[in-house]
């Protein structure tokens, strides 16, 4: 069996499947599984990234048919039964596809040049660090009207947007 990706329903397969007589393969593009509710505090510096990101190998080492591959997947060949990656090409019995979710701006696609999104760890450290920058350079500037557009934020959430993509 193939698992692609180590996320909630991934792991949450491969621990179902723990007492199966089967291997069970995990292939995720990174090497470590996050709590995902917690990115915001990553990205505002309340938490570390190591506090909410595992290293899968450890969370599936308790499993003893389970094993990990780290390795981005180029498509998945239903007819030929395999699972093609940048790292090789994986058969398989069964397969689940648990690959998770993506940025939706709902119509709003121009969006996405000129914010951040919250899916992944290294977005939020890429937030943190826009933040921490902008913080820092209004802390120099004797400019007021700088200042106070350096420290200004737009936050929307998937509420907001849904809202204004019907209206």
């Amino acid at each position: 069996m193939v698992i692609v990706a180590a996320g909630v329903g991934g792991l949450s397969a491969a621990h179902e499947l723990r007492r199966a007589d089967m291997d069970v393969l995990v292939v995720d593009r990174n090497n470590y599984h996050g709590f995902w509710p917690f990115l915001y505090q990553v990205a505002t510096s309340i938490l570390e990234t190591q506090e909410i990101a595992y290293p899968i190998r450890a969370i599936l080492r308790k499993e003893r048919n389970a094993d990990f591959r780290i390795a981005d997947v180029q498509c998945v060949d239903l007819d030929a039964r395999a699972v093609r990656t940048d790292h090789g090409t994986y058969a398989y019995d069964y397969l689940v596809l648990a690959g998770g979710s993506a940025t939706n701006y709902f119509g709003n696609d121009g969006l996405a040049d000129h914010t951040y999104g919250l899916k992944e760890v290294e977005d939020a450290d890429r937030l943190r660090n826009q933040i921490l920058t902008r913080f820092e350079t209004a802390a120099q500037t004797n400019d007021p009207e700088l200042r106070a557009a350096l420290l200004t934020f737009v936050i929307v959430s998937k509420a907001q947007a849904a809202t204004r993509a019907l209206a």
